[in-house]
């Protein structure tokens, strides 16, 4: 239990030096969600997709009021259901307050990756 975070968090850090370094950003590490999606490793302790997807969607929004704008949500887990629930929350972050076509200028941008 938690291998997959372990290596998404040493993947993390080298992001994070590369986006310091190379963009110029500064960049902040979240939390970690310590749980699976799919049921491929009987040692994961598993939920619903919609608890990921949700979990996230609240992070972007919680830190979205200190004024972040752009996210990367980084995955171990290669299942469908994993890609599913970050491609659901990337596109409910992206759409908030959207309107006829007028997109407010604080809208965040999620983008969802695999360490795989």
């Amino acid at each position: 239990v938690g291998a997959g975070s372990a290596l998404v968090q040493s993947v993390v850090l080298d992001l994070r030096k590369r986006i310091e370094q190379e963009e110029g950003h500064r960049a902040l590490i979240g939390p970690t969600f310590p749980f699976a999606l799919d049921r491929g490793d009987p040692m994961a302790i598993t939920v619903r997709g919609h608890v990921l997807r949700d979990w996230v969607v609240d992070q972007v929004r919680g830190l979205q009021k200190f004024g972040f704008k752009n996210f990367i949500c980084l995955s171990a887990q290669l299942g469908p259901k994993t890609l599913t629930a970050l491609e659901e929350a990337a596109w409910m972050v992206s759409r908030r307050g959207r309107f006829w076509g007028w997109t407010p200028k604080n809208t965040a941008r999620l983008l969802p990756l695999s360490s795989a």
